[in-house]
């Protein structure tokens, strides 16, 4: 008999554990369940963060290559530029330099052909000059020089304010194409004192290059009143004429 009310208490104990038990799971199950919701809304709003950062990074990104893009695209153009206006500066230099090697060119060329010419009419000059001595009777040309002399000192070959310059010469050199006459010598050396204020040591020679005439050399000051000197200049004279009208 005393065991049916142990059996009633150990049901009504079971019964007890059971709803304390279920009552305790319910609980558990509802925190948890909240629990779980909240870490499933933190991680939803985390991911939505992370969405988000990862769309403003990608934003960013993009900006950022736009901005590396457009830069690289200046830079690019501006390096265009400036290698071609290097370039055409280079190619200004080389055509400057290229018109100054020319033009040297050109002004070496003409100083050649001056000199050229100069040298061909000076040797045809003197060629001339050669000719006509040896063609001219000695006689013929003894009477020219007299009286080409006479000439030269009645015009005044022997001119003071032509021989300033020589005032401090100590010597006359006088070339004569023929020898001269003691009253010519006496004049010249007379005229050539009195032009310089002082007597003068006298040396004379022929040469009878000069066809007629004479040349005086007082220092540096040479007064060349030769036929061969007339012809010369004549030729000269003769020449750029030619060139002007050319």
């Amino acid at each position: 008999m005393i065991i049916v009310p142990i059996a009633l208490l150990l049901l009504t104990v079971f019964v007890l554990l059971v709803v304390a038990l279920r009552w305790f799971m319910g609980r558990y199950a509802t925190t948890a369940t909240a629990h779980l919701q909240g870490l499933s809304q933190d991680y939803l709003r985390k991911q939505e963060e992370l969405k988000k950062r990862l769309e403003e990074s990608e934003r960013h990104y993009h900006e950022q290559l736009a901005k590396a893009q457009e830069e690289a695209r200046q830079l690019k153009a501006q390096a265009i530029r400036e290698a071609n206006a290097e370039r055409q500066q280079m190619l200004e230099l080389a055509r400057q330099e290229a018109e100054r090697i020319m033009q040297q060119a050109m002004q070496a060329r003409d100083a050649l052909q001056r000199d050229v010419t100069q040298a061909v009419e000076l040797k045809a000059v003197e060629r001339a000059c050669e000719l006509l001595r040896q063609v001219l009777p000695e006689e013929f040309r003894q009477t020219v020089h007299r009286q080409w002399v006479e000439q030269l000192l009645s015009d005044g070959l022997i001119d003071a304010g032509r021989l300033q310059t020589g005032a401090k010469a100590q010597e006359a050199a006088v070339a004569s194409a023929f020898a001269l006459s003691d009253a010519q010598r006496g004049r010249l050396r007379e005229g050539l004192a009195a032009a310089v204020g002082h007597a003068l040591a006298w040396q004379e020679t022929v040469e009878p290059a000069l066809i007629a005439g004479l040349k005086i050399t007082l220092g540096h000051v040479v007064l060349d009143g030769s036929l061969s000197s007339k012809l010369r200049e004549l030729a000269r004279q003769a020449t750029e004429a030619l060139r002007r009208n050319g």
